[in-house]
């Protein structure tokens, strides 16, 4: 069982809290139940830091059956070097149908990431791909 300890500083004393998770499919049944929209996140980072290939995040799509996936993504492994595969992530989410967003992370601070977003990186988000975010919300 994983613990987390939570530290109240007005009172100055410390809580045992059970920690608990959810699957990513109870998450996105929670998230749907609340009337938001499902979102895959990055799947570029799947690729390169679990090794799973676009048909392994099929099987996830089927499973969790998000709304949309995040397909404007510029990501930066371990070892510092920036993948853009963009393009790829686009193609697969129009050929599956699902809502392309955008994200940006910040993890840390480095010559790279700034407080949020990344420095140097051209992702221009034409106007079709803008109306298409904001028909989906409004959808639902």
């Amino acid at each position: 069982m994983l613990y987390k300890c939570i530290v109240f500083y007005k009172f100055h004393f410390y809580s045992i809290v059970k920690k608990e998770s959810i699957t990513p499919n109870e998450a996105a049944d929670l998230i749907r139940t609340a009337g938001g929209i499902v979102i895959l996140a990055h799947p570029v980072a799947y690729f390169y830091e679990d090794n799973l290939d676009e048909s392994d995040i099929d099987d996830i799509i089927k499973n969790m059956k998000p709304d949309g996936i995040e397909t404007c993504y510029v990501y930066i492994d371990k070892n510092g070097i920036k993948h853009n595969d963009i393009e790829k992530w686009r193609k697969f989410a129009i050929n599956r149908e699902l809502m392309e967003t955008i994200g940006s992370d910040f993890h840390k601070k480095d010559n790279i990431h700034p407080g949020i977003g990344l420095f140097n990186e051209d992702i221009i988000l034409d106007e079709r791909y803008i109306n298409s975010i904001i028909d989906f919300i409004n959808k639902k």
